[in-house]
């Protein structure tokens, strides 16, 4: 792990689907989504399509999708510096854990969204209304 964001999808919290099969129509791709993300799953890469974030709340989810958003250009430019010699640092996979487990509950992924909700309504002067 690169980063304290991504700590979010530590272990089981994360995974990669393979698999392309278009856009989900048919309930046995739906199916195949879900069994490969897991029943602890947060968070998965899609080959060849983007990111999926899961939540108890839709703010929750949208919280999830921009900490993995923002870990994956953090890996890209993390590789880059790599190809030209630059060391990575890992977090250890203690603190990760150890940071997943006192940050990651449901309640406060869904407060920490509530900033970019109001940040929303500050720059469309009140023009967006959060509920």
């Amino acid at each position: 792990m690169l980063n304290q964001d991504v700590t979010m999808f530590c272990a089981k919290a994360q995974s990669v689907y393979k698999e392309f099969g278009g856009v989900v129509l048919k309930e046995e791709e739906s199916a195949a989504l879900a069994a490969a993300l897991g029943a602890e799953g947060k968070g998965m890469i899609l080959r060849h399509h983007g990111l999926l974030t899961v939540g108890g709340t839709v703010d929750e989810a949208a919280y999830l999708f921009l900490l993995m958003e923002k870990s994956c250009q953090i890996q890209l430019a993390t590789d880059a510096a790599a190809a030209v010699g630059r060391q990575k640092v890992y977090i250890d996979d203690a603190a990760a854990r150890y940071n997943f487990e006192s940050t990651s509950e449901s309640e406060r992924l869904y407060a920490e969204f509530q900033v970019y909700l109001q940040y929303e309504a500050v720059v469309s002067h009140d023009g967006y209304k959060a509920l």
